[in-house]
């Protein structure tokens, strides 16, 4: 009696939960994102497509859109500007929900001239998020802002992925079409760089940045062709734990798998 007393009063608390709680009870709901937000490791700068693109009249940009400024989601105030009337184009919800910038052959330089803080001197870490094409030509993702300071992702005339500050690293060969999770740790000849977890070490030159571009190199050549998601920098050697971190929170909000 008791027994069947407990199995009816087991399913009457059953009955009466909203479905959704019944729902939570049997697999609660995954987290958005297990890892650290990249800002919680103060980052020296952050470019994101989204709410701080703005275009030539100054209103947040819309799908196609040219992009004329981007603010820094770090807080630095490291604005990056269109060298040009014509900037790399919006594009809204490309990957997962997330907007990136195309950065057209056409498309005119986008820089930031000089970081608020001071030159970006070693050792330092870069992540980068781009689609990337096999053309069968230099192409730049990212370049510094003058000759005298030129820190790359690049994609060689061979179409392979590589970082360089004075000297180049890696050898990945592009998959056409293939969304990239990208990362340099520069630190002269104890660099490293990855491109979606394939990684490369060793040395890498003894170049720093006074600003950055981003679409093309330095000099508004080789554009990249493709789309640019976002960009962060951080004024350290980043650990294998931090640098898993970031990674994972980008991976997490872009769906690139490898």
């Amino acid at each position: 009696m008791k027994i069947l007393l407990f199995l009816l009063f087991s399913a009457f608390c059953c009955w009466a939960q909203p479905p959704e709680t019944l729902l939570l009870s049997i697999a609660p709901s995954a987290a958005a994102s297990s890892f650290t937000d990249p800002s919680d490791y103060s980052p020296h700068f952050w470019w994101q497509a989204g709410a701080l693109c703005t275009n030539n009249a100054g209103t947040v940009c819309v799908d196609d859109d040219e992009v004329k400024y981007i603010g820094d989601k770090s807080g630095n105030n490291n604005i990056i500007v269109a060298n040009g009337s014509v900037g790399g184009v919006y594009s809204n919800s490309v990957k997962n929900g997330c907007a990136a910038i195309w950065m057209a052959s056409s498309a005119a330089l986008m820089t930031n001239a000089a970081f608020t803080q001071g030159t970006l001197t070693q050792p330092f870490t870069i992540f980068a998020v781009f689609r990337a094409r096999a053309s069968g030509g230099y192409t730049f993702a990212l370049d510094g802002s003058t000759d005298a300071n030129r820190v790359t992702f690049y994609k060689s005339s061979g179409d392979l992925l590589k970082s360089d500050a004075g000297t180049a690293l890696g050898s990945l060969a592009v998959v056409d079409g293939t969304w990239y999770v990208a990362t340099m740790r520069v630190n002269g000849n104890t660099s490293t760089n990855s491109f979606n977890a394939t990684k490369s070490g060793g040395a890498m030159g003894a170049g720093v940045l006074t600003g950055l571009s981003f679409g093309s190199t330095y000099a508004n050549t080789m554009q990249w062709n493709d789309s640019i998601g976002e960009i962060i920098g951080y004024h350290e050697f980043m650990t294998d734990a931090k640098v898993a971190d970031v990674e994972g929170w980008l991976k997490t909000r872009w769906a690139i798998t490898y």
